[in-house]
């Protein structure tokens, strides 16, 4: 998808207004510089976790934005380390994201979000011997889904010729790490019965049968949040219900539809993006 204010990024960049750099590229002194500074930016924003400088150094790719006058970091994005799902892809995540106040709005987070997924797709990987990863997914809450829309992520994802739901895509792993690093101890319980009451055999008893209602209430409850969400877009589609706006949030509200149908997370709404497709 085309985006205007990827665009805009990129005219910036060509005019020397802003440039870009992955942290593997700078050297081991900047590296550490920037990592201190990334670790400072993600805690100012309690809708950022929280990473420590050793975490950014760990990321498999973490793509940075200065500005060109302070030679700041502006924004960045990062990917975490890949590992298998269960179709046998490499996929990792686009976790971190941050963008300072006065350069909010403006497509950062949309040109980093690409900038990785180029990175990724073309198999620039910087140890020699490593398999190139097949795609990416991401968690989202309601500030940051433009970023994957306007970078063709989707609520599903074809793999191998037949087409499977986000939820469905992401490794095991990235679920357990959910439960570690969230902590919503409702959340947790309502996927721990989730994943009891998914067993192939379940013993038909007055508790499995209550803990059966219990999930369906829980995915009631998600269903009207996300109706709630899909109408606060169409509120602002109201407001400025331009072309490609329409577009962009028309995908937004797919998120949501589709993840209707994956089991219960931690994080509401997941979203991934093939590179083999």
């Amino acid at each position: 998808m085309i985006d205007d204010k990827i665009t805009n990024i990129e005219k910036m960049i060509l005019n020397d207004r802003l440039y870009y750099s992955f942290l593997n590229d700078l050297s081991l002194d900047q590296q550490g510089e920037v990592s201190l500074e990334l670790s400072k930016l993600s805690k100012q924003d309690d809708t950022v976790l929280n990473v420590e400088p050793d975490e950014v150094l760990q990321k498999e790719c973490v793509a940075l934005l200065f500005d060109s006058d302070t030679d700041e970091v502006i924004s960045f994005c990062t990917m975490m380390k890949p590992y298998y799902n269960k179709y046998g892809k490499l996929v990792g995540e686009i976790g971190t994201m941050f963008t300072v106040s006065e350069w909010q709005d403006q497509g950062c987070a949309s040109f980093l979000v690409k900038l990785i997924d180029d990175w990724a797709a073309k198999g620039n990987r910087r140890v020699p011997g490593k398999p190139p990863i097949d795609g990416a997914y991401a968690f989202l809450n309601t500030l940051s889904p433009r970023a994957f829309a306007v970078n063709d992520y989707r609520g599903s994802v074809v793999v191998d010729n037949s087409e499977v739901n986000a939820g469905d895509y992401i490794p095991d792993y990235a679920i357990e790490l959910c439960r570690t690093i969230c902590k919503d101890e409702k959340a947790m319980q309502l996927m721990d019965i989730e994943k009891y009451l998914d067993r192939p055999f379940v013993e038909v008893n007055a508790e499995n049968i209550s803990l059966h209602h219990e999930l369906e209430e829980a995915r009631a409850e998600r269903a009207i949040r996300f109706e709630k969400y899909i109408q606060a877009i169409d509120e602002k589609l109201a407001e400025n219900g331009s072309i490609s706006n329409y577009a962009i949030y028309g995908e937004i509200k797919q998120f949501y539809r589709d993840n209707l149908k994956n089991n219960l997370k931690c994080c509401d709404v997941v979203v991934a993006k093939s590179y083999n497709n």
